[in-house]
């Protein structure tokens, strides 16, 4: 693993841990998986490079990608055509028209053009991993779970101790201290990008989620917290410890 840098942090491993990062990390907010990099200063170039790539080996059947671009001092610089090329190199080697993806697992590529270089990422999360898949919908002055959970660590709650949150809103506070404290992965909850990809098993993936952690035992029925009319929780309500 890399240091943290601008972006982000960066590590190696194969499938089974990006479906791992997916479902542990507390505090990202997605996890990207790097499947090109190449050099080109026009379109030609740009189709015939991005043409190399297996695009057949990470997007489901009958699926382009939504396709998110960033370019700084590079020749090509123009987004919408970068895009284009892009699009239209993935459907000749595919051999299919341009297809969408599931609203609840979106499938998105994002493309860091620097000084010429593309670099081609595609998004393995969907939704964005504060979605915990706990919560039916946003609440009046939000926290979001991923800020929540890094605020938690940094004053060095212990999950061995209740946690008493008197200004609990929502309760994004009480509930990342209650999966800690029943050490709950945050993923466990909710449905990924990746669980469409050719290469995903079902099997080995409900392996995972299996030994990912209970519901956290004597958690006050769904109903109650987080219901579609979602009240404010009550001021004395505490994490299980």
């Amino acid at each position: 693993m890399s240091p943290a840098g601008p972006g982000g942090v960066t590590f190696g491993g194969r499938f089974v841990d990006c479906q791992r990062a997916n479902l542990y990390v507390r505090t990202a907010t997605r996890v990207l998986m790097r499947i090109g990099s190449f050099l080109a200063t026009n379109v030609r170039r740009l189709e015939k490079k991005s043409a190399g790539v297996p695009w057949e080996l990470f997007l489901p059947p009958g699926i382009l990608p939504e396709i998110k671009v960033r370019s700084r001092r590079s020749r090509l610089y123009h987004t919408d055509v970068i895009s284009r090329a892009l699009r239209q190199s993935m459907a000749r080697r595919l051999g299919r028209p341009p297809g969408s993806s599931r609203p609840d697992r979106p499938q998105t590529l994002f493309v860091r053009v620097v000084e010429d270089r593309y670099t081609l990422s595609l998004d393995s999360t969907g939704a964005p991993l504060y979605k915990r898949g706990l919560k039916s919908g946003p609440a009046r002055a939000p926290l979001r779970e991923t800020q929540a959970a890094a605020i938690l660590m940094a004053a060095g709650y212990d999950p061995g101790r209740p946690l008493v949150d008197p200004l609990c809103g929502s309760g994004t506070f009480s509930l990342e201290a209650a999966m800690m404290a029943k050490r709950m992965a945050p993923g466990v909850k909710r449905d990924f990008a990746f669980m469409d990809w050719p290469a995903f098993r079902e099997s080995r993936w409900a392996f995972f989620r299996r030994s990912a952690g209970p519901w956290p035992t004597g958690f006050p029925a769904a109903s109650r917290w987080l219901g579609p009319r979602r009240k404010p929780l009550r001021p004395d309500r505490k994490a299980p410890a």
